[in-house]
């Protein structure tokens, strides 16, 4: 709350961007309640003392400078000497930081320890952690192959291709780090040229949408419905199945209720 309005009861804009700047200190500190001087819980008297005397809320760990900045100036005394919500906004846009680097990859190995799964499981959903932690390396057995050269081989890459993005934020940068072999250059994915990587024995480039069949329920069918189309009987259908699965989610995940 400003200090105008816990003192006189007023609520104008610019004791809105006060809050504002309250809220953006929660967000950076990840929903902590506020905390003044060490202190929770005060009165309003004890509020006012200690907004009079220039104490505020301290800068969140890892917040940004210039994000902190923002906030302290959304508590100044003086409400109109505090920023406009369209100066907040610009200021914010300024902040933002820039875009990420997003590297898509698709796992297409078969490992030969899962000797046990029917034909027609391939790559399963998680196989690629234990060659991403390096397990053919380092599970040995005396006397049992658990795993193939090339398995080695495999999970060496892709050791590579992890520790090089957790250094450089580039998978196929691999100055300055050991590499048992070359590395096939990952893409960057974009919106524009979705390109992935697929992960396998001799990895390769994929430059088509992964799997846009199983993805056409969501990317056609759910726009279309959330934008009013409810007329046509792909759109009803795939509408009350879309609910239908909702409902049946909410009732497992939140009522616990055994099917």
């Amino acid at each position: 709350m400003a200090l105008e309005s816990i003192e006189t009861g007023e609520y104008t804009c610019q004791s809105d961007v006060w809050s504002f700047g309250v809220l953006l200190w929660e967000i950076a500190t990840l929903g902590k309640d506020p905390c003044y001087d060490g202190r929770m819980q005060l009165s309003f008297l004890q509020m006012v003392g200690i907004l009079r005397q220039g104490i505020r809320l301290e800068r969140p760990p890892g917040c940004p400078e210039d994000l902190y900045r923002l906030m302290r100036s959304c508590w100044r005394d003086v409400p109109d000497t505090r920023p406009t919500p369209e100066g907040i906004e610009e200021r914010l846009l300024q902040l933002r930081p820039q875009p990420v680097n997003v590297y898509q990859y698709e796992f297409q190995y078969r490992s030969s320890v899962f000797w046990f799964k029917p034909p027609y499981v391939q790559a399963d959903h998680a196989d690629e952690i234990m060659f991403v932690l390096g397990a053919p390396l380092v599970l040995i057995i005396p006397g049992v192959d658990l795993f193939t050269e090339e398995e080695r081989k495999l999970s060496l890459d892709m050791m590579a291709y992890w520790a090089n993005f957790a250094r450089t934020g580039d998978p196929s940068d691999s100055a300055g780090a050991p590499t048992a072999r070359p590395l096939v250059t990952w893409p960057r994915y974009t919106p524009d040229t979705p390109a992935y990587l697929q992960l396998r024995p001799e990895p390769a480039v994929g430059t088509a949408l992964l799997k846009p069949e199983k993805l056409k329920f969501w990317n056609e069918v759910v726009p279309r419905y959330l934008a009013g189309d409810t007329a046509s009987p792909a759109a009803r259908v795939s509408g009350s199945y879309f609910y239908l699965v909702l409902g049946v989610a909410m009732c497992v995940g939140f009522f616990a209720i055994p099917f």
